[in-house]
């Protein structure tokens, strides 16, 4: 949280991180994957939720076929929309 005083004197605080709902980030995750390339994976992201810097990146582990890659999720905003690459190395 980023606490200042306005113009005017008063106390002002911003929320410099986002809530991110990492069950319903792995739903979206496996389903644009199963849209794009036709076939279930297995997405872990963690449990919960996670609270994350806007603007900064993680990684969640994709597995199909025995074979595990990473998803880079780059929070966006306040509200723990987020956006993500595939594939990049499990770890990064």
């Amino acid at each position: 949280m980023q606490v200042s005083i306005d113009a005017d004197g008063f106390v002002r605080s911003d929320r410099l991180n986002a809530i991110v709902d990492l069950e319903r980030l792995e739903l979206e995750i496996s389903s644009d994957l199963l849209a794009g390339l036709g076939y279930e994976v297995a997405v872990d992201c963690g449990s919960g939720f996670g609270v994350e810097e806007i603007g900064s990146d993680f990684t969640c582990t994709v597995t199909a076929s025995g074979s595990a890659l990473g998803v880079r999720v780059t929070v966006d905003d306040i509200e723990g929309n987020t956006d993500w690459f595939f594939p990049v190395p499990v770890g990064s």
